[in-house]
């Protein structure tokens, strides 16, 4: 599992995007399996829950499920947490709905890695 952060960079003026951390994941990757993987990386770094403002996941059921996904219990450590579907994994499932949408999304994605390559403004 591969942990992203972005921040403001108070001494640079800007976002910044990072790589954080790249969790192994042994076995299983239940949903109990990917928050104690997630709760020993917070717990470990001195990072709080608390900071987390938002999450974005690959949608599948152990991270995102109502009652038992990772996302939920992370959530119940911070109730005010947001979370959403990754974009490039949602433009996956659209490109699979039909020729032009994936034509469509494949412009899509290739103009968004443009600007994210170009400018860290227009990201």
């Amino acid at each position: 599992m591969t942990i992203f952060v972005r921040f403001f960079d108070i001494e640079n003026k800007i976002f910044r995007e990072e790589l954080l951390a790249i969790l192994p994941l042994k076995g299983n990757t239940r949903r109990e399996d990917l928050f104690k993987a997630i709760d020993e990386f917070i717990n470990n770094s001195n990072i709080r829950f608390g900071k987390l403002v938002s999450l974005s996941t690959d949608g599948a059921s152990a991270m995102i499920g109502k009652e038992k996904g990772a996302v939920t219990k992370i959530r119940d450590q911070n109730p005010g947490l947001i979370s959403n579907q990754c974009i490039i994994h949602q433009t996956a499932l659209c490109g699979k709905l039909s020729a032009t949408l994936k034509e469509v999304m494949h412009s899509l994605v290739q103009l968004i890695n443009f600007m994210r390559s170009h400018s860290s403004l227009q990201h």
